[in-house]
């Protein structure tokens, strides 16, 4: 179960708590368990930079200009699931997203004369110059869990590398010529390129809880001469074969229609807003599963109306294939128009929702997993 907070309209916002445990309601301990840690990692690196210089002419009659922007973005998102041998070592299969794009424009401006200094003018040549590279694949990927003595441990990641595209253009232009002088547009056709893999180990600094030994998460990041790495986790032992992995919130910011991006946690959003519930299943076995995941309104906990049944979101049942090791993310749109206010009148400051994931079979439902709050 996942929390969100609906405040009034005059405020205007709701926030929301991403905290919860599994609570798996099947003969899950009486599976054998090889002590492989599965679940999720994700892997980000990312770099920026700019330049800008501006060289006065020999001459002292003008000046060149140049402007340079580089932008690097690479994401994965690694499905870590029991390796085939069952030795309690375990494998990831990495969703890789990579966008690199550098620009470069340089502008030349000098003063001159085209009748013998009986008048002048700006002479203006501009020049730029794009290149990017981008990539989207799936990668195998290296994952390892090491776990000291004194209840430390680290978690390493390692993406193999993918094929992607390049492509890239020149452009040229003049003004202010004695004679006219005429532009060029160049450009370079997509060509495969490989883009590198990326690894990430965690500092070694977080410790296992004695409590819940079997179930680690964490983030680490470090930054190196411009360039952000982090990593995060989140991993378990003997968990169910079926499990979400992540579950995040977005809106659109207006007024731009389908511009979603994720709410944050302390502005929120607005009453009345369509909310994106997005919802990743994992699952950790060898074998195809199906799984039905279930998005609902909730009111356990809640001061008045805690004995209030769950209701069903619209278009809040949806039917999932997961291949072995698959990863899928599950997408609901909710209208939040309304929930500040109790059908009474009170106003209503906090919004419950709950998410169930149940496994099937041609018997029916085998197991059902239920996500509360922690």
């Amino acid at each position: 179960m996942f929390f969100t907070s609906l405040v009034l309209p005059s405020v205007g916002v709701f926030g929301q708590v991403r905290k919860g445990s599994a609570v798996a309601n099947s003969n899950a301990a009486s599976r054998k368990c090889s002590g492989a840690w599965t679940g999720s990692i994700t892997y980000s690196r990312t770099q920026s930079n700019t330049d800008t210089t501006t060289i006065p002419r020999v001459s002292g009659r003008g000046e060149d200009k140049r402007k340079w922007e580089m932008k690097y973005d690479y994401k994965a998102s690694v499905a870590v699931t029991e390796s085939p041998e069952k030795n309690g070592s375990s494998i990831g299969t990495a969703t890789v997203t990579h966008n690199f794009s550098s620009e470069e424009t340089s502008t030349a401006v000098e003063k001159n004369s085209c009748d013998q200094g009986k008048t002048w003018r700006d002479m203006r040549g501009v020049f730029t110059s794009k290149s990017e590279t981008t990539g989207n694949a799936k990668a195998v990927a290296n994952v390892s869990v090491g776990v000291n003595t004194d209840g430390t441990y680290r978690v390493s990641v390692g993406i193999e590398q993918i094929v992607g595209k390049s492509k890239g253009s020149t452009t040229s232009s003049f003004s202010g010529q004695c004679t006219p002088k005429e532009g060029k547009n160049q450009t370079t056709p997509e060509t495969p390129m490989g883009i590198d893999g990326q690894s990430l180990t965690s500092s070694g600094k977080d410790n296992i809880d004695p409590s819940d030994p079997n179930r680690i998460s964490g983030s680490f990041s470090q930054t190196v001469v411009g360039i952000t790495e982090t990593i995060t986790w989140t991993l378990q032992k003997c968990g169910a074969p079926l499990r979400l992995t992540d579950l995040k919130f977005e809106d659109m910011k207006f007024p731009n229609w389908n511009d979603w991006q994720e709410i944050n946690e302390i502005l929120g959003t607005t009453d009345g807003n369509l909310v994106k519930i997005k919802a990743k299943v994992l699952n950790t076995t060898g074998e195809t599963k199906y799984a039905d995941l279930i998005f609902k309104e909730t009111y356990k906990g809640d001061k008045w109306d805690g004995a209030r049944p769950d209701g069903l979101l619209p278009n809040g049942e949806i039917s999932v294939r997961l291949g072995p090791g698959e990863e899928k993310e599950i997408e609901v749109v909710w209208d939040s128009s309304g929930f500040a206010w109790f059908d009474d009148g009170r106003p209503r400051y906090v919004q419950r929702l709950k998410v169930e994931l149940a496994e099937l079979s041609d018997l029916g439902v085998v197991a059902e997993f239920l996500y509360d709050a922690a």
